[in-house]
């Protein structure tokens, strides 16, 4: 629930002459928290303010509002009661010494209507210039009444944000190094190295090669040819056999120079279906290149990319 401190309700009486008319008004000053007790500062809010009369519930006989007000740094608001948008009554009849009057003050702290309770506060200081209007005839001024108990010390504020970190501070000289202390773990001195053994290991002279033993596998030398024998006869024709089925038709298997119809792209293509390269020419002049891979070539035969145009394309040449 949100929550209006309040810092005084005074009726501030108007320093009039016999003849001058009062103002119809009075102030009004408070400071607005949330429901954390944390200050709405700059922030519009809106009131509106009821007057009752006879008790904290009855009938009110003025009610106004006043819509976005602005409250300052601190979330304090200053109003003029009798100056608001009037909702219900007129200010300037109400009957102040007629019975007693309370004031109910509610709030929207998002500067809308949706109002809230803020709570109910006797008018103990009727503005005296306002009774002297309704009633025509100012009496004596009383005596001057007891002070009032102090009120209850208000909720404290909320804590400040915290101040931004300090610079680091610098880093201070580095010590001066210490003496290495002794180390056990320090090979002593290698010993000097030893003569080298005689080597057993180390073969004799090679023994001499032995003669070639007689190969009985080799065979004898090859005989002379003999003189070619006369050519026979001719033999007679054999029978003709029969004829074979007839292959298909070329035609539907190959492309028309003057087009093609009743072709199925699954079947009927222009290409290989071996990997190897599909190339377009004219004068016998290579002109285009389609990879293996998928990648083209215009105007070149090692094309890195999915399409590659060697040369300029708006070259007539």
């Amino acid at each position: 629930m949100k929550k209006l401190t309040f810092i005084f309700a005074a009726i501030l009486l108007a320093i009039v002459t016999a003849f001058a008319q009062a103002p119809q008004s009075f102030k009004y000053q408070a400071v607005a928290r949330n429901v954390s007790g944390d200050i709405l500062a700059t922030q519009n809010i809106s009131l509106r303010i009821s007057i009752h009369e006879g008790s904290a519930v009855g009938t009110v006989v003025y009610e106004e509002e006043f819509v976005s007000v602005l409250t300052n740094e601190f979330g304090l608001i200053n109003l003029e009661i009798g100056t608001g948008s009037v909702i219900s009554g007129t200010f300037s009849i109400i009957d102040w010494g007629s019975d007693n009057h309370f004031i109910e003050i509610e709030m929207d702290e998002t500067g809308g209507t949706s109002y809230s309770v803020m709570g109910t506060a006797q008018l103990l200081s009727v503005p005296y210039a306002f009774f002297a209007d309704s009633s025509g005839t100012l009496g004596p001024q009383g005596s001057i009444g007891p002070t009032g108990p102090t009120g209850d010390t208000g909720a404290i504020g909320a804590t400040g944000p915290t101040g931004a970190t300090g610079d680091v501070g610098l880093t201070g000289p580095t010590g001066a190094t210490g003496a290495t202390g002794a180390d056990s773990t320090v090979p002593g001195p290698t010993g000097a190295t030893g003569p080298t053994g005689a080597d057993s290991t180390v073969p004799g002279p090679t023994g001499a090669t032995g003669p070639t033993g007689a190969d009985s596998t080799v065979p004898g030398p090859t005989g002379a040819t003999g003189p070619t024998g006369s050519t026979g006869d001719t033999g007679a024709t054999g029978a003709t056999g029969p004829t074979g089925p007839t292959g298909a038709d070329g035609a539907l298997n190959a492309w028309s120079l003057t087009g093609n119809a009743g072709t199925a792209p699954v079947t009927n293509f222009l290409g290989t279906t071996d990997p190897v390269d599909l190339v377009l020419r004219t004068n016998d002049t290579e002109r285009m290149r389609v990879k293996a891979d998928g990648k083209v070539g215009i105007g070149t035969d090692v094309p890195s990319g999915k399409l590659i145009v060697q040369g300029d394309p708006l070259s007539p040449d």
